[in-house]
């Protein structure tokens, strides 16, 4: 499954969004939206967390789990797009498929290291014994 894991601010952001949906509607979601925009733009507020909060939410428009345009000709403000609501169960189902694909190539490995250890064990206890037998066929 060709999942896109999203940097964390952008996930605690859609958390967030998800349970003010969740819980307010769309229209409480555009106003979270619109409330985080215009912190930025007026340079209000912890200037660290409001530009976090622009790049989260610019991150979450650019990879189609809000419905935002953030340009200089327009700004429109939606809200979750299905893709956004969906992104955690998403997330831990391409996690689940991961599991599934790469537990055959720990099982690989885990035989490969068992099966090399034993026979460097063995090689180590009956070395003298191969030994004598390579100069017994080798001229």
């Amino acid at each position: 499954m060709d999942f896109a894991k999203r940097p964390a601010e952008e996930e605690k952001l859609l958390s967030d969004l998800i349970d003010i949906d969740e819980s307010d509607g769309e229209d409480a979601v555009i106003d979270k939206i619109d409330d985080i925009r215009g912190d930025y733009l007026s340079g209000t507020g912890d200037r660290r967390e409001v530009e976090s909060g622009n790049r989260a939410l610019i991150g979450l428009a650019k990879a189609g789990l809000i419905d935002c345009k953030f340009s200089l000709a327009e700004e429109s403000y939606g809200g979750l797009t299905s893709l956004g609501r969906s992104y955690f169960e998403d997330k831990a189902e391409a996690e689940k498929a991961w599991q599934v694909e790469h537990r055959h190539d720990y099982r690989v490995a885990a035989f490969g290291a068992v099966a090399g250890g034993l026979l460097g064990l063995a090689s180590g206890a009956f070395s003298a014994e191969l030994i004598a037998w390579v100069k017994a066929i080798l001229p």
